[in-house]
């Protein structure tokens, strides 16, 4: 965690009024003048969707906590993790996700559960603390404040962006529904249906076929039924929508579907 500019300043010795007005007068025209840099570079940043993307990026190597606080406070920044920020509109692309956590990620994981669909998919803040499976499965005995799981991953389960490894979408869909299956509480029906909710057509098609080849796995026949219910519920839905009229769904136009 990084120290807050506060506490920094409270092992300082003591200064006399004098000293103390005269810091504050410099440290105002410091940020007034990094402040004026930070928000030439903002408008000099690509838009939010021209695809050269990563100026949409602000790290605190870069720019300092005091200059990238006081513009998130301005609304110019929104905090995507805790030593990145992004510009406010921008959209973001996986690998620019991926990029917000270079620095947080340990040789020897890969991104999983939480985190990785928040690359593959996120929007907003990155979810805390990290998750992540050892890649290959070992023993992880490190306290650093993340969640390890020590369990396999097969060869096509993992994938890199950004040049780090992460768990495939397919993989990552398993694992978020995993442990609402293992362990049953009375939010694991809203659970299952925020997390299916969330899933594309197209994606719901691989991750079926996905299950498919895993169907030895603990819960694969319970996650199937979970996505074909979703499914028959979407359908329900649009052919209500539409007067009754779903079986002609796909010959509607676009407007109409």
């Amino acid at each position: 965690m990084l120290a807050a500019p506060g506490e920094i300043s409270s092992r300082r010795p003591p200064r006399n009024s004098t000293e103390d007005s005269l810091l504050v007068h410099r440290c105002r025209r410091t940020s007034l003048q990094l402040s004026t840099g930070s928000r030439r570079s903002l408008a000099n940043a690509s838009t939010p969707d021209d695809s050269s993307g990563m100026e949409a990026l602000f790290h605190l190597r870069d720019f300092g906590y005091e200059q990238l606080t006081e513009l998130t406070l301005d609304g110019l920044l929104i905090r995507l993790t805790e030593s990145t920020w992004v510009r406010k509109g921008a959209i973001l692309s996986p690998a620019e996700r991926m990029a917000a956590l270079h620095s947080l990620i340990p040789p020897g994981l890969a991104l999983s559960h939480d985190t990785a669909w928040w690359v593959h998919r996120g929007l907003g803040r990155a979810p805390a603390p990290l998750n992540f499976i050892t890649l290959p499965r070992r023993r992880w005995i490190a306290d650093d404040g993340f969640d390890v799981h020590e369990t396999t991953l097969a060869d096509d389960e993992w994938c890199l962006i950004d040049a780090l490894p992460i768990t495939t979408e397919e993989r990552t869909f398993y694992d978020l529904l995993y442990p609402h299956f293992r362990s049953r509480t009375a939010e694991s029906a809203k659970a299952l249906r925020g997390i299916i909710a969330e899933i594309p057509t197209g994606l719901r098609h691989r991750l079926r076929d996905y299950l498919t080849e895993v169907a030895r796995r603990p819960f694969v026949a319970q996650m199937r039924a979970a996505l074909d219910s979703a499914a028959l519920d979407s359908a329900a839905l649009d052919s209500r929508a539409l007067g009754g009229i779903g079986s002609d769904r796909e010959d509607q136009p676009p407007e109409m579907r």
